[in-house]
């Protein structure tokens, strides 16, 4: 699933247009066909660099990611 925020995106690019290339934000839900009953879920961790509002904005995009995955397990 391929998605954005569109407040968070903005905070991220405003601090460096360079962030564009995080955009959108993916998580993966999957399963092995090897692996019956196992469903794993992946996100990609965006890399938190640059500056000090950059990496603020980019770790708030990794806290969206990683709530919508645990409020998915639940």
């Amino acid at each position: 699933m391929e998605f954005c925020s569109a407040a968070l995106s903005r905070d991220t690019m405003e601090a460096d247009p360079r962030n564009i290339v995080f955009c959108p934000y993916a998580i993966a839900i999957y399963a092995l066909p090897k692996e019956r009953g196992r469903i794993y879920v992946s996100y990609r961790k965006p890399a938190a660099i640059g500056s000090g509002k950059s990496i603020k904005t980019l770790r708030a995009v990794e806290k969206l990611m990683d709530d919508i995955v645990r409020e998915a397990l639940r």
